[in-house]
């Protein structure tokens, strides 16, 4: 099904669509996916869920290949703030085509959604761009945008990380929504389906020393540890003990040993 938002759009789309003649004709979308490279979880653990695009075939005929690359993605996404807490979002492992890639304002949110950086109130608006000439192709096994970052507050059985359609644009009968916009023709919207993730608790930590929930401890791991020496609140005080308070030789000792994929 082809998703129009946009009548200049549209005339393009049904002009290309009569010139096809009877072929099928539908154009391939860009999916949203949410994936958890850490689960399950345990309290105090910093997790990883990775914002991925997949291009979704539609197994007819496609206008100027569209559904192959995108320029912009805008995504509204939500979850239990009593349950995990948004640290932030990496760019570590993303699309490098990526100018930028993160959390809009809340000075520049004019849909209201960001009440803070990073928001806490359990609903956020990410946003990623890429220049025409240099766009982020979306395979169909997923490729990579960024990876947001949780940490897990308090026990429970699951929690959901959801996107969300559309919101509502404060003072106005308009809404806002999660698109993906195509790189083959300007402001043209081929979003595809949207998926969450579901994040299990398990009896202990499953690589606490992980700290932005890639799936291994690596060079940005390291990096965090020193950013955070001597302090105590950061998820890079991975040993809390009356001789190790604060983040110090303790705790880059710990990560060190557990270089690697996690689980290796």
């Amino acid at each position: 099904m082809t998703h129009l938002r946009h009548a200049g759009t549209a005339i393009a789309v049904a002009c290309a669509a009569a010139s096809a003649g009877s072929a099928a004709f539908a154009n391939d979308l860009i999916g949203i996916d949410l994936r958890s490279t850490t689960s399950p979880v345990a309290v105090g653990d910093v997790i990883g869920v990775q914002i991925v695009a997949v291009r979704e075939p539609s197994g007819g005929s496609s206008f100027v290949g569209l559904g192959e690359a995108f320029t912009v993605l805008d995504l509204f996404f939500s979850w239990n703030p009593q349950d995990i807490r948004l640290i932030g979002v990496a760019s570590t492992g993303g699309a490098p085509e990526l100018i930028s890639s993160g959390f809009i304002s809340p000075g520049a949110d004019y849909t209201g959604t960001n009440e803070a950086l990073p928001p806490a109130d359990g609903n956020a608006y990410y946003s990623a761009l890429a220049l025409g000439i240099n766009p982020v192709y979306a395979t169909a096994e997923g490729t990579l945008v960024a990876t947001l970052r949780f940490q897990v507050l308090r026990e429970f059985a699951s929690t959901e990380i959801t996107p969300i359609e559309g919101v509502a644009i404060p003072g106005s009968p308009l809404m806002e929504n999660t698109k993906v916009l195509d790189a083959a023709l300007a402001g043209y919207d081929s979003t595809g389906s949207l998926s969450g993730v579901i994040i299990t608790q398990g009896s202990g930590s499953t690589c606490p020393a992980d700290l932005n929930g890639d799936g291994a401890v690596e060079s940005y791991d390291l990096s965090e540890v020193l950013a955070a020496w001597g302090t105590v609140e950061s998820p890079a005080n991975l040993v809390r003990d009356q001789g190790s308070p604060a983040v110090d030789g303790a705790d880059l000792a710990y990560l060190l040993a557990a270089w690697g994929p996690c689980g290796g």
